[in-house]
């Protein structure tokens, strides 16, 4: 008779559903878009991506520690399982095809370091969700191993708790150091292209951009999710 697993049943059919989902997310992040796209904002692109990683992050940690934990809460409801994972699938998706778009972005030779830095901070991000789901399939597939390595008890009732919280990865400020450089470069009338009429006359006739304002966005946004201005 073979022996019975000591991984819960909920959390095994949570391995299960999450298997697929470790394994399409490691390819997406091995495919390398060629860069096409190209950003003639390149401030404006990098602060709408620095906002939807806000919103996707929040999205993603709160699945994880709200529904996909109370599903594997519900001893044999394997549907609901399924379904919290499937919301997860989805958060991870948000946040692939977000990085696919950062890598498919290219602008002017001084946009690639900050392009460079945005991809980075999706990829750190992106990599501690895939470490979470690796700690529970290890779980699943070598309990006893999982249990040892965090210096747990391998008998008895064991208290054992994977959660997922996302650091702000450390290309953070570097990026916001970049996008007030950045900004205050753009602020000057004719900096990047000062034999372009379109530049000069966009200084004459006032439709220049306030970079500035957007380095503000970029370092106040920054700042915060590095202090913990975040609530989570």
């Amino acid at each position: 008779m073979a022996e019975e697993s000591i991984v819960p049943k909920p959390v095994m059919v949570l391995g299960d559903a999450l298997r697929p989902i470790s394994r399409k997310t490691e390819k997406r992040m091995l495919e390398v878009p060629a860069r096409t796209d190209r950003q003639e904002d390149i401030l404006e692109f990098v602060s709408r991506h620095l906002d939807r990683i806000a919103d996707d992050t929040d999205a993603l940690t709160d699945e994880l520690n709200g529904d996909v934990r109370n599903a594997i809460g519900a001893e044999g409801n394997d549907a609901a399982i399924w379904r919290a994972a499937g919301r997860f699938e989805m958060c991870i998706e948000r946040l692939l095809d977000s990085y696919d778009e950062v890598r498919r972005a290219k602008g002017d030779a001084r946009d690639a370091p900050g392009l460079l830095l945005l991809g980075d901070i999706y990829r750190e991000l992106l990599d501690q969700a895939r470490a979470w789901l690796n700690e529970i399939l290890d779980f699943v597939d070598d309990p006893i191993e999982a249990l040892h390595s965090r210096g747990l008890a391998t008998e008895g009732d064991v208290d054992l708790t994977i959660s997922l919280t996302l650091e702000a990865p450390p290309q953070t400020d570097s990026l916001v150091r970049w996008g007030r450089q950045r900004a205050e470069d753009l602020s000057r009338p004719g900096w990047d292209y000062p034999d372009d009429p379109r530049v000069e006359a966009a200084n004459h006739d006032g439709r220049r951009r306030d970079y500035g304002v957007l380095a503000l966005v970029l370092s106040a946004f920054g700042l915060g999710w590095l202090t913990g201005g975040d609530d989570e």
